[in-house]
């Protein structure tokens, strides 16, 4: 678990080039609170780690301007590469809803759904240029997001 740890924040740091933006400082310090998070693990620390990527993603909302998901009445087959990156970063944000709002009586997250979780918005952290309908860069202090 601490190799693991080690690399995901070594990987996170290399392909987070965010130094002077104070929003995107926002969204790094977040994915930090999870990996630490991760890193003391156990039951309490695995949830705290996927409740930490859902406020990431809701900065990462408020900062780009995402499309709502899926187009209405595309099948599968219609939908192009970008709109199924989308799709797919929706349905994460739909898992880690759950962190913070449990829909039965589980409320517990196990190591490896802590893990995949984090690794996948690392993944869509990477490849968010593709995910950008527009930019708005939105002021994230001004918002009254924290």
């Amino acid at each position: 678990s601490r190799d693991f740890c080690y690399w995901l924040q070594g990987y996170f740091e290399l392909n987070n080039p965010i130094q002077d933006d104070p929003n995107l400082k926002r969204i790094s310090s977040v994915v930090q609170e999870s990996i630490d998070s991760f890193y003391r693990g156990g039951p309490l620390g695995w949830k705290n780690s996927v409740s930490k990527i859902r406020d990431a993603m809701n900065l990462f909302e408020k900062l780009f301007d995402l499309p709502a998901g899926k187009p209405d009445g595309k099948t599968n087959k219609e939908l192009s590469r970008k709109e199924r990156w989308i799709d797919s970063y929706h349905s994460l944000k739909r898992i880690v809803h759950l962190s913070q709002h449990p829909e039965d009586d589980s409320d517990e997250w196990s190591r490896a759904e802590a893990q995949a979780i984090l690794t996948s918005f690392l993944g869509f952290w990477n490849v968010r240029k593709i995910l950008e309908a527009n930019v708005k860069m939105a002021d994230l202090t001004r918002d009254g997001v924290s």
